[in-house]
């Protein structure tokens, strides 16, 4: 049975927070056939728009839910409100099909594991609320628990969405959220999953103790000298996690270049871990911006430290104190200023006068 809209802000997710899927994604785009064009109605006999129907009776049973999520999952969205509506169909689609394969008592059917995942991708979304995280945890674990050695791909994928969630809604419950990871790594390594995801997940756990601890990274810089992040001891760094397919990362580059000028000369050091894949336009990127500081990149774009660290989303960066103790994972944007202020002491703008002498302060936005 098709997949659709539902699990489009999981897929969407996937693409802005794995690197390795989003830089996929990114070659292979130009190489797919082009697109049939979106509308979100469907074509009658007259090649007129007929009105789009998303209503689902009452009493539909197995096959007449089956073909209504058969005939909308044709169906694509050519607006946000349209985009919702379908994917609300879905969902309602979804959880009805659930209801009643669990009325027939077909829950080890394939079909109902199929639906069965589909409904917990849907309500991932919840993992940000607080009141309701812990009951979709519970079931996460319930779900990939049963697979037992069944477990594959797509599991593996939902259970990394599900850790990533738990992890990046935390908040000062750290230790329920580690907990949690445990168990959806426990459950999945029971199943065909491949070593790197539960790896990733490993590295989801120790990035939650990272907060006064060294760090380990090598790597090699782009001039191909080997890189030992112990060898900059006394100095603070930042290490940033990036690639220049990745917007965000992009976008904070002016703030990272700002700092950078204004305390390299006090002993701030920037190492950016580049994930990009396509060498020929990293160096572009760094030649363009005259980018002063270390840039390691390795062969195809990896790093261990991505996957010992659960560097699941890009840009991610640590901050080191001089004895290359980790003091911050959120240090972007205003943050990252205030931060290097503390470690380093304050550092006076440089003040930039107009022809009528008038004082200009920072324009507004750098750090966006």
């Amino acid at each position: 049975m098709k997949r659709f809209i539902a699990n489009l802000s999981l897929a969407a997710l996937l693409a802005y927070t794995l690197p390795a899927f989003a830089q996929a994604q990114e070659e292979t785009e130009e190489s797919k056939e082009p697109k049939r064009k979106l509308e979100a109605v469907e074509t009658g006999e007259e090649g007129k728009p007929d009105e789009l129907d998303l209503e689902l009776a009452e009493d539909a049973d197995v096959d007449a839910v089956d073909a209504f999520m058969k005939r909308i999952s044709k169906l694509r969205p050519k607006s946000r409100k349209e985009a919702m509506q379908l994917s609300a169909a879905r969902n309602g689609a979804t959880e009805k099909m659930l209801g009643l394969l669990e009325a027939a008592g077909e829950t080890d059917s394939p079909r109902y594991i199929e639906i069965k995942r589909e409904s917990i991708g849907n309500r991932l979304r919840d993992m940000m609320n607080p009141n309701k995280s812990e009951e979709l945890q519970n079931d996460v674990v319930a779900f990939l628990s049963g697979l037992d050695d069944k477990a594959g791909a797509e599991d593996a994928r939902l259970g990394m969405m599900a850790a990533y969630y738990a992890m990046n809604s935390a908040g000062e419950d750290k230790d329920s959220s580690v907990k949690f990871v445990k168990a959806v790594r426990e459950s999945l390594s029971k199943g065909s999953v491949e070593e790197k995801t539960l790896n990733m997940l490993d590295g989801f756990v120790r990035r939650s103790n990272l907060i006064g601890n060294t760090i380990q990274l090598t790597g090699t810089t782009m001039g191909g000298d080997a890189f030992n992040i112990d060898d900059l001891k006394g100095k603070v760094v930042l290490v940033d996690f990036w690639a220049t397919w990745c917007g965000p990362c992009v976008r904070e580059h002016p703030n990272i270049e700002k700092n950078y000028a204004k305390y390299a000369e006090k002993g701030f050091e920037v190492v950016g871990i580049s994930l990009d894949r396509d060498r020929d336009r990293l160096e572009k990127f760094v030649e363009e911006h005259e980018t002063q500081w270390i840039v390691l990149h390795d062969e195809g774009g990896t790093n261990p430290a991505t996957d010992y660290y659960g560097v699941m989303g890009i840009p991610s960066m640590f901050l080191l104190d001089k004895e290359g103790k980790v003091v911050s994972t959120t240090a972007r944007g205003p943050k990252l200023g205030k931060q290097l202020a503390n470690l380093l002491g304050e550092v006076e703008d440089e003040e930039e006068e107009t022809e009528t002498g008038v004082e200009l302060g920072e324009a507004a936005g750098d750090d966006k």
